[in-house]
């Protein structure tokens, strides 16, 4: 089953609680829905109500954890794959929210106060063209910085994700199901580059960009941890150094600290089931029909997004490619590990849990 929601602006903002104000998290209800018809309706067609899967990749992993994280949803699915999901980077809260939808208004027309009805009488096609123009406005996140990294995301704080989907897991609260947490090598790749796009990331760029995300009194201290390349420093381009550090923190740390934080809960007896770690480390041998001319760099590399064809297995002579015998048999393997997780929530033994062990 795949599921359509709203998306952008016309799927997450929130102004508030109140009559007539933006409640936010749309998005997140349209998906809701989408869950309770699939528990309703998937034993028409050969399902099990009792063994939904819920999985989702990058905006989709955010999603399937914020669904772990509420409450309402508890129920709904069975197990949960994490497919790079960015949720180190905190939703914005009831607090804060509003700001950024008062920039998204003034972009559409309708100022900063009371503007919810005049949004409401735009055109789609409005509200979308605002929402592209206020990404753009790098002051409305000061303190912020990596909120516009997924501009358009969830609402914690609100009655349908009280919690941030990390922090749920952290404390416990993250419903008792089965998970696949996992990343890709080079995640963090493209972002720095579609960010330097044709231009270089002067080692001043680095130390500002840093800074920003991470705060001026920790840009030493993640330098050391990253010392750059002596090639980096002869062509002064610091994206390829930088990558991993955005990578890391962004992705590979959140898949493990939210697997460890549950694995150990398992383990001191507070939750019953098992959760999974996977890193994924290949580059197709279709690179260039697959990411030219958008994304060069992803060619040789393994870009976020590379495990996605691998998964699917979509066919590919409209781009004039195919794959090899061992990227079929590694499609095999991991369409046997996603389904031997939604028929009997594990893996299976090649699976390995977080603390090391098979459970």
């Amino acid at each position: 089953i795949s599921i359509q929601y709203r998306l952008g602006a016309l799927g997450f903002l929130y102004s508030g609680d109140g009559a007539g104000q933006f409640g936010g998290n749309f998005g997140l209800l349209d998906q809701q829905l989408a869950l309770k018809w699939a528990q309703a309706n998937v034993g028409a067609f050969g399902g099990a109500a009792d063994q939904v899967t819920l999985f989702g990749q990058s905006a989709g992993g955010a999603s399937v954890a914020s669904h772990l994280a509420m409450p309402t949803s508890a129920g709904l699915f069975a197990r949960a794959v994490v497919m790079s999901g960015s949720d180190a980077i905190p939703f914005r809260t009831t607090t804060s929210a509003p700001k950024f939808t008062r920039v998204v208004s003034k972009r559409a027309g309708c100022g900063a106060e009371g503007y919810e009805s005049c949004m409401r009488n735009l055109s789609w096609v409005h509200v979308v063209d605002a929402q592209m123009l206020a990404v753009k406005d790098l002051f409305v996140e000061l303190g912020h910085f990596l909120s516009l990294f997924q501009p358009y995301a969830p609402t914690a704080g609100t009655e349908l994700l009280p919690t941030q989907p990390l922090l749920a897991m952290q404390r416990g609260e993250a419903h008792d199901v089965p998970i696949i947490f996992g990343s890709v090598q080079q995640e963090g790749l493209v972002f720095l580059y579609n960010a330097y796009n044709n231009s270089r990331m002067t080692w001043y760029d680095m130390d500002g960009m840093l800074g920003l995300v991470y705060g001026v009194q920790h840009v030493r201290e993640i330098k050391r941890a990253y010392p750059p390349t002596e090639v980096e420093k002869f062509v002064d381009d610091m994206r390829n150094d930088t990558a991993p550090i955005a990578t890391d923190s962004l992705f590979h740390c959140f898949a493990r600290h939210a697997a460890l934080c549950l694995d150990t809960q398992r383990k001191s007896g507070t939750r019953k089931s098992s959760t999974y770690v996977y890193h994924y480390d290949h580059v197709v041998s279709f690179g260039r029909q697959f990411w030219l001319p958008l994304d060069p760099i992803c060619v040789d590399a393994v870009c976020h997004g590379s495990e996605l064809p691998v998964l699917f297995q979509p066919v590919l002579t409209p781009i004039g490619a195919n794959f090899t015998a061992d990227e079929l048999a590694l499609s095999a393997s991991m369409q046997t590990y996603w389904s031997n997780l939604a028929h009997g929530g594990a893996p299976g033994a090649a699976g390995r849990g977080a603390g090391g062990g098979d459970g």
